[in-house]
């Protein structure tokens, strides 16, 4: 009698043992694809940073034209006042420069 009670508990702690194995075989797997997860976010956010800084750096790139655009556009209105302090077609010329730019 003792011998069957044994052996009982001894299949229910296999048992037990079985689905333990596979319970931490599938968090092993949980954990597996969301390292794989948090590795593809990693390397999207350094694309992101890297497309942002490029970002940043042709605005203040825009900027800069712009004003230049602006400086031309004043420095030929002046000219096109009074011909004798300028050569508006030399100013025309880089204002069409940066206006193509």
């Amino acid at each position: 009698d003792q011998l069957l009670e044994l052996q009982h508990l001894d299949q229910k702690f296999n048992n037990e043992q079985k689905d333990d194995q596979e319970k931490l075989d599938n968090v092993e797997g949980e954990i597996e694809a969301q390292e794989g997860r948090l590795l593809q976010l990693r390397e999207r956010l350094e694309v992101y940073h890297s497309m942002k800084e490029k970002y940043e750096r042709l605005m203040c790139e825009v900027h800069s034209l712009e004003s230049e655009k602006q400086a031309l556009a004043s420095e030929l209105e002046k000219a096109q006042v009074d011909p004798t302090k300028g050569c508006s077609v030399a100013i025309k010329r880089k204002l069409e420069k940066v206006e193509e730019s």
